[in-house]
């Protein structure tokens, strides 16, 4: 029963956000921003690769 309230309050949560497309429109807009997260972490690791190898060879 909790988890079904707690599933209904989250539902509600996200039409509130976006009417259409509700839950689904949420967790895509999560997954979107979840993917821009992780290419802005691969290029700060880049970044930090080529910083390691320069001061590798100083």
């Amino acid at each position: 029963r909790a988890t079904l309230l707690e599933a209904l309050t989250w539902e509600s949560r996200a039409r509130d956000q976006d009417p259409l497309r509700g839950s689904f429109g949420v967790a895509l807009d999560l997954h979107q921003h979840n993917l821009a997260l992780q290419g802005m972490v691969a290029h700060l690791t880049q970044e930090l690769q080529q910083a390691n190898a320069l001061a590798a060879t100083a």
